[in-house]
């Protein structure tokens, strides 16, 4: 009886967990809604987990297939952990039951959006950030027409150039663009090496 006490415990001591909170999305400051998948986060976060590195006997060594690492969602925390409000206060409780919490922020400004994810672990300090962003793209096109006229003659060339008044130019924007591949970029950086302890 004992021994499978003595088990019990030391299986749950080398179980690493992870919250992975809803994308929460800000424009101009604000928190907006969010229409983008909320599971996108979540499912990069499930793929890229075996990135990072545990210790072991052996010194640290990749995550990959391991039965030790769990990834929870705002669906799936509550089956783990059933003593937190996780939409309340996310940090909180994840300081509480001392396990890893992944926060994303989408931030859309006029000129830029920002995608950015923070890792924390069971004391509330980040491990691992990484951001990702696109920037509108300005070009301004010169509306100054140039007409150049050469003439071959018997006497040599001649070469008439006439520049009219410049008018102001045109403005072009290209929107800032966020795809899939942004955050499967920024959730690869996040990953990358981190060590779990």
């Amino acid at each position: 009886m004992m021994f499978l006490f003595l088990f019990f415990i030391s299986a749950l001591a080398g179980q690493i967990n992870i919250y992975v909170e809803p994308m929460k999305v800000y424009k101009n400051g604000s928190e907006v809604i969010n229409y983008i998948s909320d599971h996108l986060t979540f499912t990069l976060a499930s793929q890229h987990i075996s990135m990072a590195k545990q210790k072991s006997e052996y010194g640290w060594e990749y995550v990959e297939d391991s039965d030790n690492v769990n990834v929870y969602s705002d669906k799936t925390i509550g089956y783990r952990y059933s003593n937190c409000d996780y939409d309340q206060d996310a940090l909180g409780c994840s300081v509480r039951n001392n396990h890893y919490y992944l926060r994303t922020f989408l931030e859309l400004r006029e000129d830029e959006a920002l995608i950015t994810q923070q890792l924390f672990n069971g004391k509330a300090k980040i491990i691992s950030s990484s951001t990702s962003s696109s920037k509108k793209i300005i070009r301004w096109i010169k509306q100054q027409e140039v007409t150049v006229i050469q003439n071959q003659g018997l006497m040599g060339n001649q070469t008439i150039t006439h520049k009219p008044k410049e008018e102001l130019p045109l403005k072009w924007e290209i929107p800032w663009r966020i795809f899939s591949n942004n955050f499967r970029q920024t959730s690869l950086r996040l990953w990358s090496g981190v060590k779990l302890k």
